[in-house]
């Protein structure tokens, strides 16, 4: 496989997550992060995000099977850490922190290596280092997909 053909294949799954995040309720955004992030993603790239379930719906959020939409999992387990770490079908890896929403009061605008879409040329995305300052109101704290 080329870098390039792991390189689409990234940005083809990071294209899926968005629309089922948009399509199912039960999540109230996704925050990716990453090399994809900031444009540093290669053929050996994985895909990295927090996804944030609504509350009520967490304890029953079925993670391998939401992740199995994306492409087909070849190994699902939560690791250690309590992150849900998959194997796709192609063997691209991908760690999946589920987890409630964030207070607004204790969220912080990205920063280099976090992205709170899936397109790293948007403004909510940033190359600049985690400390630079930045106005609250730039940019969304979280996608949130179903408004």
């Amino acid at each position: 496989m080329s870098v390039h053909s792991a390189r689409s294949a990234l940005d083809d799954r990071i294209a899926r997550l968005r629309q089922l995040a948009h399509a199912d309720t039960r999540l109230e955004g996704v925050l990716l992060y990453g090399s994809w992030t900031v444009g540093e993603a290669d053929a050996h790239s994985d895909i990295e995000a927090y996804l944030y379930i609504q509350d009520d719906r967490l304890a029953d959020f079925d993670g391998p099977a939401f992740l199995a939409q994306l492409a087909p999992l070849q190994l699902a387990y939560t690791n250690m850490y309590g992150i849900l770490a998959v194997v796709f079908d192609d063997l691209m890896r991908g760690e999946f922190h589920l987890t409630r929403p964030v207070p607004a009061s204790t969220r912080s605008p990205p920063g280099k290596g976090r992205c709170t879409c899936p397109d790293p040329t948007t403004p909510s995305c940033s190359t600049e280092p985690a400390d630079s300052p930045a106005p609250p109101d730039s940019w969304p704290p979280f996608v949130h997909p179903s408004r």
